[in-house]
């Protein structure tokens, strides 16, 4: 299972391999599963709660992402069929006007929240996709990949440096400056 916060820390959201996506109130010790959000015909890979709206997206092996809106009781606000194979994470950006999304089909898609048929922008990649996370300010992407290398991508899509084994101090200094974006 995967697990996200939500809903100022009241609500665990968590993804299964039964396809489902579950929603946990946490306000007491005993933490109570109270809705299961069905949609996804595969295993959950990922999901991520949107850190000042009631959202939060849910990515799967069927090749999809969804957004739900947990203010319309868990509706899915939204269905993208984003990649040709697993979509391995899904994330907003920290605006919350974008969502990116990076899969096993070795592409990275950013998409506009209000318009999802096509993405803004898309990078190709040699090799899939694990996570995604954007920078503070939205200025970077970091896309940890499956051959154990990091790439960061700026809002153009393209790649501005790489993070791999053996990093020295300065290296690190750069990539923290580059960060600040």
């Amino acid at each position: 299972a995967v697990q996200s916060f939500c809903d100022g820390g009241h609500v665990v959201v968590t993804g299964c391999w039964d396809g489902h996506v579950r929603l946990h109130r946490v306000e007491t010790s005993d933490a109570k599963q109270s809705q299961v959000l069905r949609g996804h015909t595969d295993r959950v890979t990922n999901v991520t709660a949107h850190s000042h709206l009631p959202f939060t997206i849910s990515s799967s092996m069927d090749g999809t992402f969804r957004v739900w809106d947990l203010r319309q009781g868990g509706a899915c606000a939204q269905e993208v069929v984003a990649h040709t194979s697993t979509v391995q994470t899904a994330v907003f950006g920290p605006s919350g006007d974008v969502i990116a999304s990076g899969g096993d089909d070795k592409n990275i898609h950013v998409w506009d929240c209000r318009q999802t048929k096509s993405p803004l922008r898309s990078m190709s990649l040699n090799v899939g996709v694990n996570r995604l996370s954007f920078s503070p300010s939205g200025g970077l992407l970091l896309a940890p990949c499956d051959d154990g290398v990091s790439r960061a991508f700026d809002s153009r899509g393209r790649c501005v440096f790489v993070l791999e084994s053996g990093w020295t101090t300065s290296k690190v200094a750069v990539a923290r400056s580059l960060l600040s974006f």
